[in-house]
């Protein structure tokens, strides 16, 4: 009697073992596929704006937002050069999704090209836009990419930046570089 009783509970701690072995595998299984990157090849066939774009896959449509993107408030002059760049690099190619975050339908992706570079990345490099955590939180690459152009003072980042935006956005040039001249005139005399 006492040798089946200590048979039957070494066949329970097995049992409990091999259930405990099978769990922890599943929860490492379920970790490692939440944030594994899956790259789906789509193609662009519409810009719609400086971070919105559909992509065509399988014969879907879908309506993306570029992880990360965001524009100064009132910054018209980043919005359409965003636009154009987007429109330029993408529209019409095939290029690689990831999907950050899916949240009511709407997509946050960052588009790679065929060699792996991040077309998010590359419009914050160059200054073109600021980072925007909204709907994706904190993306490691992109936060590195917006603080290289900062410390290279490109595009939006640039501090006479604001002169050529007044200027880009009249129809009277003179009156603006006059009016520029006249902040860096009285930003001198304050020095």
């Amino acid at each position: 009697m006492y040798e089946l009783r200590k048979s039957l509970l070494n066949f329970k701690m097995i049992l409990i073992l091999f259930i405990l072995g099978i769990a922890v595998a599943i929860a490492f299984y379920l970790i490692q596929s939440a944030g594994s990157e899956r790259k789906l090849v789509v193609d662009v066939i519409d810009v719609v704006d400086g971070q919105t774009l559909e992509v065509k896959r399988d014969d879907l449509t879908y309506r993306v937002i570029l992880s990360g993107i965001g524009f100064p408030i009132g910054d018209q002059k980043s919005q359409t050069d965003t636009f154009e760049i987007v429109k330029d690099i993408c529209l019409g190619k095939k290029l690689y999704m990831i999907i950050n975050k899916e949240a009511d339908s709407v997509k946050y992706v960052n588009l790679l090209s065929g060699g792996g570079e991040s077309l998010n990345e590359l419009i914050l490099k160059k200054g073109f836009a600021r980072y925007e955590s909204a709907g994706v939180g904190y993306l490691t690459n992109l936060v590195a990419a917006e603080s290289e152009a900062k410390m290279k003072k490109v595009g939006i980042w640039d501090e006479n930046r604001d002169i050529f935006n007044r200027a880009s956005d009249s129809n009277n040039l003179a009156d603006h570089l006059s009016d520029a001249l006249h902040d860096a005139d009285v930003y001198n005399e304050e020095r």
